[in-house]
């Protein structure tokens, strides 16, 4: 990325307070820490810290520029004065993006987007050279820095589009314009703030609205909620999964040492033999999306196939949020000053690929699928007298009572809530 900042003032309608609009920005960054030269910074106001406090620090840095919300004391460098800075963000973004005319694949859903992304990053690397979400940055900020990070030598992109709040995935949609999409799954992740599962599929379907006609939405034909998306976006979608109605479809799973073997059947019937280097059927699916996503962007089948057996796809995204926790007893108020959750014993982040209870800990209550495709697991565990709600991939076949080691792998932020909705525990420790 190389903008001036009078591209800025267009794309934003930003106002210039000081300095040279003529002044190149190479990269948009909101970690004061972060500053370099050629970047902006973004000051974003959140609930325990306001980031415009860190705008003298970065000024004095070897940052080019900064958005500021309101008048702030003057100085050499450009200061861009905008309504509201993460918007502003966006819409800078949103600018730059259409500078490309490139495949942009997004990659959304409740559970297995970061591996999708992955898979799909992958498969594509067959015929083009890809920009892709570093980790999990899916946010209203990550995404819009993720665009940004294109380069004249990139010819495709894959950005990974979480929501949490209803609006979101709209404002998303505008900054990454999605030639074409993926959706994992509708899991139950964020409902308390959508309420049911039907508003999570509402709002995160909000990923076509920039697909042109002749793209493509790729849905998990395997949810229960998914397929029903072609009532209201017909041909566009296009379905994926297990079962024998979907239009690209796994059969023939036989899973080995290493992955699992499977053939993929296309909409026009060719079949292709596909190696994932992951168990479980939600990593055959991902892949399956992965080929599907590729072949629509013009990748022959065989060649996106061949580029998944990389392990380097799964390990990576598996190896960037590889965490460890260990529940343990806590005091009644510790960490009640973090966060207070708005829904009983709901737990927010939790993407875990195996699970366990810890020695001091048991079972309560019957282990329930949350999902028909049974990929997502409620499970509660008691560790003394807290009672602790987790939501796991896989199935989980540990008795009422039973006491083994709690401990989660490919989770990038876990946590608990007590029954009275109070945070018990959050972790962000690497191992």
């Amino acid at each position: 990325m190389r903008v001036k900042i009078s591209d800025i003032l267009k794309a934003t309608g930003g106002k210039l307070l000081c300095g040279d609009e003529a002044v190149a920005v190479t990269s948009f960054f909101t970690d004061s820490r972060q500053a370099k030269a050629g970047a902006m910074f973004v000051p974003i106001r959140g609930e325990r810290a306001d980031g415009h406090d860190y705008i003298p620090a970065v000024l004095e840095s070897p940052a080019a520029a900064t958005f500021t919300d309101h008048e702030i004391p003057l100085g050499e460098k450009p200061i861009v004065l905008v309504k509201d800075c993460r918007e502003a963000l966006q819409k800078a973004a949103a600018w730059y993006r259409e500078q490309f005319a490139i495949p942009v694949v997004g990659v959304t859903g409740s559970v297995g987007k970061t591996t999708a992304k992955e898979m799909v990053a992958q498969a594509l690397t067959a015929k083009f050279r890809v920009l892709k979400t570093a980790g999990n940055q899916n946010s209203q900020v990550g995404v819009p820095i993720t665009v940004c990070g294109l380069k004249k030598d990139h010819t495709a992109a894959v950005v990974e589009m979480g929501v949490s709040m209803p609006g979101e995935m709209a404002r998303i949609a505008a900054v990454v314009k999605p030639t074409c999409a993926v959706m994992t799954n509708i899991g139950v992740s964020h409902i308390e703030f959508m309420k049911t599962r039907e508003n999570i599929l509402k709002e995160k379907a909000h990923i076509a609205d920039y697909i042109p006609v002749d793209g493509a939405l790729f849905v998990n034909g395997d949810d229960d909620l998914l397929p029903t998306l072609k009532e209201t976006l017909g041909g566009k979608v296009v379905t994926f999964g297990l079962g024998p109605t979907c239009d690209w479809r796994a059969y023939g799973l036989n899973e080995a040492d290493k992955g699992t073997f499977f053939t993929c059947l296309s909409p026009t019937g060719e079949k292709t033999e596909v190696f994932v280097p992951a168990a479980g059927e939600h990593n055959v699916r991902n892949a399956l999306a992965a080929v599907a996503v590729a072949v629509e962007v013009g990748v022959p089948e065989e060649k996106a196939a061949a580029a998944n057996v990389d392990t380097h796809a799964v390990e990576k995204a598996n190896r960037d949020s590889l965490f460890k926790y260990h529940i343990a007893k806590v005091e009644e108020d510790e960490f009640e000053d973090e966060v207070t959750l708005t829904h009983e014993d709901f737990v927010l982040g939790i993407r875990p690929e195996c699970v366990s209870i810890c020695e001091d800990g048991a079972l309560e209550g019957e282990i329930f699928s949350a999902m028909p495709t049974g990929m997502e697991t409620t499970v509660k565990v008691r560790v003394g007298e807290f009672l602790f709600t987790g939501v796991v991939f896989g199935g989980i076949t540990y008795k009422i009572g039973q006491k083994v080691r709690l401990s989660f792998t490919g989770a990038d932020i876990l946590m608990f809530s007590r029954e009275n909705g109070k945070l018990i525990t959050r972790g962000t420790m690497k191992i």
